[in-house]
């Protein structure tokens, strides 16, 4: 777990009318602005991703964008696509400069990553947009180790993506995003976050970046980090704070709704140890009734399919125990 964020950039960043006020807004009168971080060093990385919490009104938007150097080389400037509150909103796709692509939410390089640079404009005719933060999440692996299990569970609201009209079967990052606000007393239905989390650029619901920007959003800091260990995991659920994870599998593990050959995201909830077999407790919204939705799996099941993605999403200031 390796997360820089707006902070860490701030630092000989290079500033065209904005100011910083809480984040970063337009100067007065200003219609466009931009912010560059200086060339950050990070650890060699083969994937990395960028996550936003911005407030952004009807009329602005804001675009992130993000270039790396491997081999002394840098890549041109990839863009995350306008951000905004309009259906507009949209990745850019065939981004691939010789061994770098940005993979609609994740930059994926065959050679090494040793530097990278953060950007973005604020773009307004009328309401500013706030870039309250930006995150850079790289990943760095580890050999997994399986802590002793400790019994908690998180009483986490279950919604099905089953019962949205239309988009159930495509819907699952809105859901378990939706239970984790509605966890925090966020009240909000699954379809609605689908409509805000939207991206028209690759016509899905389940980019990880725009996602997270949703919840930023409302008001919450949220960001997607790599993770290896499952004591973090642990420990983000007994601070109170549920975990989305991104999982892949064609088969179907014991005890799951079905297999996510194209990849799925559920909310962790908790841990239980009985007897010999250590458990996770998850919300998975592939069940097709919410009393279904929480299922216990064997942790050395879930471990098989876990991608090692997860949304954090916590009240602003909530400290990890």
């Amino acid at each position: 777990m390796l997360v820089y964020s707006l902070k860490d950039m701030i630092e000989n960043a290079h500033l065209e009318n904005l100011e910083y006020e809480d984040g970063y807004r337009l100067i007065d009168e200003k219609s466009l602005g931009r912010f560059e971080s200086q060339a950050l060093e990070v650890p060699e990385t083969h994937r990395m991703v960028v996550s936003w919490n911005a407030l952004v009104e009807f009329g602005g938007y804001v675009e992130v964008f993000i270039r790396v150097q491997t081999s002394g080389a840098w890549s041109p400037w990839m863009t995350y696509g306008k951000w905004c509150k309009s259906y507009s909103r949209g990745s850019i796709t065939d981004q691939v400069y010789g061994h770098v692509r940005l993979d609609i939410d994740e930059v994926v390089s065959k050679e090494p990553i040793n530097m990278c640079q953060l950007a973005f404009e604020i773009t307004c005719d009328s309401y500013k947009p706030h870039m309250r933060d930006l995150f850079l999440a790289v990943e760095d692996v580890k050999d997994i180790k399986t802590p002793e299990v400790l019994n908690i569970d998180l009483e986490v609201p279950m919604v099905s993506q089953m019962l949205i009209h239309d988009i159930g079967t495509i819907a699952c990052s809105p859901t378990a995003l939706t239970m984790v606000l509605n966890y925090y007393g966020f009240e909000m239905k699954a379809l609605d976050v689908a409509r805000n989390s939207y991206d028209s650029g690759s016509d899905m619901y389940g980019n990880w970046a725009y996602n997270v920007a949703f919840a930023g959003s409302c008001n919450f800091e949220a960001y997607v980090d790599y993770c290896y260990d499952i004591s973090s995991l642990m420990t983000y659920i007994q601070s109170g704070i549920p975990i989305v994870a991104s999982v892949k599998t064609p088969e179907v593990i014991s005890g799951a709704p079905q297999a996510y050959p194209e990849g799925h995201l559920m909310v962790i909830r908790g841990f239980l140890q009985e007897d010999d077999e250590a458990y996770i407790i998850v919300n998975d919204s592939a069940s097709k009734t919410e009393r279904d939705v929480k299922r216990y799996y064997k942790l050395e099941d879930f471990l098989k399919i876990w991608r090692h993605v997860i949304y954090v999403v916590r009240t602003k200031g909530k400290d990890v125990i």
